[in-house]
């Protein structure tokens, strides 16, 4: 059901026919939604969407700096490879977060890995809740690799550097 608020005539309710599909691999599922109003005016949507579970949760957080971010590098060796994985950018949906136990493909305590890119950004490389969040992950058993420009040169030698990412010089 969607509700079409229209701010001439109130809200309408319009049931749009059901429309179901197998996917038989997990595999990310392209899609294009148009909408055609009576006047012919129209609009459409595209968003991606992986169905099933991922290994690895690639998490964008590089506010795209296509310079010193390694993306594309990284989703090119995990498709070669055969190796599933969801993006999960935080400029649309905030950071990740962490659940113990949860099986939810938005949550990173249902994925074997972590890969957290920051590119080159010099600031907020990392939130505390960033760090709370990647703490409980790898105390529960999960793994990280963190490609950061700047992590180290903004937060210095912090307990999350020296107890998780096990950096302890720096020259």
């Amino acid at each position: 059901t969607i509700t079409v608020e229209n701010t001439n005539r109130g809200p309408r309710i319009i049931e749009p026919p059901e429309r179901s599909y197998t996917i038989l691999e997990d595999d990310p599922v392209e899609f294009e939604f148009t909408v055609t109003a009576a006047n012919d005016y129209s609009t459409k949507i595209y968003f991606d969407m992986f169905v099933g579970q991922a290994e690895v949760l690639i998490v964008r957080d590089d506010d795209y700096d296509i310079f010193n971010s390694s993306f594309d590098d990284i989703t090119s060796a995990m498709n070669e490879n055969g190796i599933t994985y969801a993006i999960w950018d935080t400029l649309y949906y905030g950071p990740p977060s962490f659940t113990p136990g949860s099986k939810s493909n938005i949550d990173m305590a249902s994925y074997k890995a972590i890969i957290w890119l920051t590119g080159a950004s010099y600031e907020y490389t990392l939130t505390y809740t960033d760090k709370m969040n990647l703490q409980n992950y790898l105390d529960n058993g999960g793994a990280l690799l963190l490609s950061s420009q700047d992590y180290i040169w903004e937060n210095g030698l912090d307990s999350f550097a020296q107890n998780y990412l096990h950096v302890n010089t720096v020259y």
